[in-house]
């Protein structure tokens, strides 16, 4: 348990115990993370201050202010960041930088409660979030927010995926639970600047959702604008609260609102969800302007698995621009799926 504010010029490589910030402040000196991995335990009630800045190339490198790597259930609570974090690496095909204002990747059933990132985030990574770049069967993001602007650019990697989120880049669940983010918020302006992968998803509050289980997204809401001036390649994917969702297994969007403008050079844009593949969406809203090539009130692209995703007591208001307009969902010219929609 801290009982002063204290200064660290060091990066300890791995906690196997509890932390207990007890309300006070760690200034990052070290120009790294603070930890290497946090395996168990809990970190709690933590503030963390100072600068990042990364321009060494290193293959799945994952930073984040407290920490790169998450596992073992380990919790994350009532933590806030406020480091600026610079991450440029040139990267190469081979490397997958992953970015989080907190963490950059958690795994195996941790838990993340009550954080929130007050720090600039500047990335050239595959994946980079607010919170956290990368989580991976993780149970719950809760009461998690971002406040400040996250932009990626030089993002060089043709074959792989950039993955932007307000709250989290990418999130993959295979776990047969049902694990869930609730009540989640990003209020900073998102930018990408220039990237030449031919997949990018960027979402309000999370990059890309990918769920092999019941995945729930409940009570959250972007305020952050949300603007793309990258011009290669069509195959951009944004939405107001998630970029794609690519799950196999039926999900949910319930009680969630956009308010963020959302500007795209090149892509597909949705108020709400970018591309959906198996996601049903309830009783939520966007309120802002879309601009983009292929532009919709609610969903920007939809993409059927054997099922026809529901869009229930929904609504969009505001102007739309673009290519192609729809008012509440478009549909790929290569699916089958029309959304069911009932208002």
């Amino acid at each position: 348990t801290l009982v002063n504010d204290i200064t660290v010029s060091s990066s300890y490589r791995n906690l196997k115990a509890h932390l207990n910030g007890n309300g006070h402040t760690i200034t990052l000196t070290n120009n790294n993370s603070l930890f290497d991995t946090i395996q168990g335990g809990y970190v709690k009630n933590l503030t963390l201050a100072g600068d990042i800045q990364i321009s060494t190339p290193q293959i799945k490198g994952r930073f984040g202010a407290l920490v790169g790597y998450v596992t073992n259930g380990a919790i994350i609570e009532n933590c806030t960041n406020k480091v600026n974090i610079e991450c440029r690496q040139g990267l190469q095909s081979a490397l997958e930088t992953t970015v989080g204002g907190l963490c950059g990747q958690a795994n195996q059933n941790s838990r993340i409660t009550g954080c929130n990132n007050q720090g600039t985030i500047i990335s050239d990574a595959l994946n980079t979030g607010g919170i956290a770049g990368y989580c991976n069967n993780v149970l719950s993001i809760d009461g998690c927010h971002n406040n400040a602007p996250i932009t990626v650019e030089n993002a060089i990697n043709e074959n792989k995926e950039v993955r932007i989120g307000g709250v989290i880049g990418k999130m993959s669940i295979s776990n047969s639970s049902t694990p869930f983010a609730t009540t989640c918020s990003n209020t900073g302006k998102i930018s990408l600047k220039s990237s030449t992968s031919n997949l990018t998803f960027c979402g309000g509050l999370f990059g890309s959702i990918s769920a092999g289980a019941v995945f729930v997204v409940n009570n959250c809401f972007n305020t952050g604008k949300i603007k793309s001036t990258a011009t290669n390649h069509s195959n951009k994917f944004f939405g107001g609260i998630i970029g794609i969702d690519g799950s196999i297994n039926t999900s949910t969007m319930r009680n969630c609102y956009n308010e963020g403008n959302i500007e795209i050079t090149r892509g597909y844009a949705g108020g709400l969800l970018g591309r959906d593949y198996k996601m049903n969406i309830e009783n939520c809203y966007a309120y802002c302007d879309i601009t983009a090539e292929t532009a919709a009130g609610i969903v920007g692209d939809g993409m059927s698995l054997s099922i026809t995703p529901n869009i229930t007591n929904c609504y969009y208001y505001k102007s739309i621009s673009g290519n192609t307009k729809h008012g509440i969902a478009s549909n790929s010219i290569s699916s089958s799926n029309h959304f069911n929609v009932s208002y």
